[in-house]
């Protein structure tokens, strides 16, 4: 039952993660000269902590494994890195295949206001520990819990990408890489710290491509 009662939820904390993301972006009715700082913050971190809760609770419910801050694995944090360094060379190569450069315009654009660092911290820390509970512990080892790995690995990667990239579409084949990374990290780490070091680093490469 919880596990059902999750899954029908699990849309709709889809839609409510994206909330913190629009701390890190610059309004429709701002400009690169006049960024309300503080609202940016509010929401960002506000958003963040409320939801942060909403998840833990969501799951521990489903009896997700806890995680501690004072248990770390060198070999696992070394995989994560790995990991995240690997998934960004893949998908630069399936960049340079298809002549598509790095390009976010909007996040550019961000990066060089006066809210550059909401941004950054949003996109490697914020962003990456909201979406790996959901993603890797609410639904790979929750709702999928039972299902087999090499059914639920892609399936999470698939839904993530999806998620992301709003089709089907070479930038989707891209995301789902990524989203296979995250997936095999927590998979074979068991540890959802690993899986947010990954994808929050996976985030800081990309932030460093687009600033070159």
């Amino acid at each position: 039952m919880k596990k059902v009662i999750s899954a029908l939820l699990f849309p709709f904390l889809v839609v409510l993660i994206q909330i913190v993301t629009l701390g890190e972006l610059i309004w429709p009715n701002e400009n690169v000269a006049s960024v309300n700082v503080g609202k940016h913050f509010l929401v960002a971190f506000v958003s963040f902590f409320v939801l942060l809760f909403v998840l833990m609770f969501m799951y521990r419910k489903l009896d997700g494994q806890s995680f501690y801050l004072n248990h770390w694995s060198i070999r696992n944090l070394v995989i994560a890195v790995l990991a995240a360094v690997l998934s960004q060379v893949v998908q630069g190569i399936i960049s340079a295949w298809a002549h598509q450069g790095t390009s976010d315009p909007r996040t550019y654009q961000a990066l060089h206001s006066n809210i550059w660092l909401i941004t950054v911290i949003t996109m490697v820390v914020l962003s990456p520990i909201l979406e790996e509970i959901l993603f890797q512990g609410i639904l790979q080892d929750g709702i999928l819990k039972n299902v087999h790995p090499s059914i639920s690995i892609p399936l999470t990667a698939m839904i993530f990408a999806i998620i992301h990239g709003f089709g089907f579409h070479l930038g989707t084949i891209e995301l789902l890489v990524t989203g296979l990374t995250f997936a095999c990290v927590f998979w074979y780490t068991k540890d959802l710290k690993m899986a947010m070091i990954c994808h929050g680093l996976a985030n800081l490469i990309v932030l460093i491509l687009l600033l070159i």
